[in-house]
């Protein structure tokens, strides 16, 4: 049975003369148990996309070194063998390279297991994770923006 058809049943006024209280108590505790489920593999989640999200900054900060330390030998061997020169070029070249950070602040969209994700960082900067889809009107998130740490909905906020 669809989690919506359990829903509708037990919001249900007329499927309440139908159950009783026993069977009732036996869905609620069903339902309990998934919803619990679903928290720990909410948390699981969260933990995974923490853990790419440093990893993803450790290899920035990695390619970024190489990338300096490549242009710094080609400036290096190019420039005259004087100790001021080349002072002068890493100086140069430490202003002139841009430094990029990994910019995870806005929603960041993804396919997981065929499904629609978007990647922001909550207001503690931790990582979240949520379907890209606006509950109420169906639009995709990652069109809109993250602000105090929640996605706002591109369509009403």
């Amino acid at each position: 049975m669809l989690l919506h058809e359990k829903v509708v049943e037990v919001l249900n006024p007329l499927a309440w003369e139908y159950k009783s209280i026993g069977s009732m108590k036996k869905e609620l505790a069903e339902l309990q148990g998934e919803l619990a489920q679903a928290h720990k593999q909410v948390h699981t989640s969260e933990a995974r996309v923490s853990a790419a999200l440093d990893k993803l900054a450790y290899l920035e900060k990695l390619v970024n070194g190489k990338l300096l330390e490549d242009k710094t030998k080609t400036e290096s061997s190019v420039a005259s063998p004087s100790s001021s020169t080349s002072t002068q070029s890493l100086d140069t070249l430490k202003r002139k390279s841009p430094r990029k950070s990994l910019d995870v602040s806005g929603p960041i969209p993804i396919d997981c297991f065929e499904e629609p994700w978007v990647l922001f960082r909550g207001k503690d900067g931790n990582p979240g994770c949520v379907q890209n889809t606006c509950v109420q009107r169906a639009c995709p998130l990652h069109l809109g923006s993250v602000n105090e740490g929640r996605i706002q909905c591109p369509c009403h906020g």
